[in-house]
């Protein structure tokens, strides 16, 4: 059987850290699954409220697998609810991107939007951007209330969230790429485990580091040793290299074949 090994770790940016303010992403990292959580700047505390997201992603996958994924949409909001239901709004306007091996599968969904790639077995990578419009992210919490959900389909109603899709050989000479608007209020992808060495997730701040995407995360997946918390010690060292500086929070997580 094969397994793998999780784990995530997360940065502020230059634009809060010039103005004292927190880190607004989170992650986290279990057994076999992997959470990043990005909240709004138009809170004074999202960081709490991406948190609680993250907490709560956790919380619905242990309920419900990714491979149902509106099923796990409904176990999520269920979740999330609890958990933020004494927050101001604005506090818990948090996107989600959970990445999950299950049943030989490799499992992502992400809810507003983020990164999610992989690292193929034949060298190449892939990966998509979602991109919401108007930089109006279809926040989880939107959906918890009718009213919210309707004032940001009214905001959006002339441009569709959409996907892009990225796809790089084994000589990194980029082959494929196109974008799709999404039909569904959330994005997911899956692969077989033995079609994958790593997959990753990661909020948005992944485009803000002044590289490409796919240099950051070729950067990113060159962890020599998967064990213990690898992805802080990765995101350590292309700190100090200046290989990793996102004017965005930016939070990442990762599942390695081992």
């Amino acid at each position: 059987m094969t397994t793998f090994v999780a784990d995530a770790a997360f940065i502020i940016g230059s634009r809060h850290t010039c103005v004292a303010m927190p880190c607004q992403d989170y992650a986290r990292a279990a057994p076999n699954v992997v959470v990043v959580s990005d909240g709004c700047s138009s809170g004074a505390h999202t960081d709490l409220g991406a948190r609680q997201w993250n907490l709560a992603a956790l919380d619905a996958w242990n309920q419900v697998p990714l491979k149902n994924p509106e099923q796990y949409l409904e176990q999520l909001l269920k979740a999330g609810q609890q958990r933020t239901a004494t927050m101001p709004l604005l506090d818990t306007l948090a996107t989600v991107a959970i990445g999950a091996v299950e049943d030989q599968m490799l499992r992502g969904f992400l809810q507003g939007d983020g990164f999610l790639g992989f690292q193929l077995a034949d060298g190449g990578v892939e990966f998509w951007l979602l991109d919401a419009p108007g930089n109006a992210p279809l926040y989880p919490q939107y959906l918890l209330d009718p009213q919210h959900y309707a004032d940001w389909k009214n905001h959006v109603s002339q441009e569709p969230m959409t996907a892009t899709y990225y796809r790089y050989d084994d000589a990194d000479v980029l082959i494929d790429m196109h974008t799709e608007a999404l039909t569904t209020p959330y994005f997911f992808q899956e692969r077989p485990v033995h079609d994958v060495l790593r997959m990753v997730v990661a909020t948005d701040g992944i485009a803000t580091c002044g590289r490409s995407v796919n240099a950051v995360l070729q950067d990113v997946l060159a962890v020599q040793d998967p064990t213990g918390d690898f992805m802080h010690r990765r995101m350590g060292a292309m700190l100090r290299r200046d290989n990793l500086s996102p004017s965005d929070d930016l939070a990442i997580g990762m599942l390695a074949r081992t």
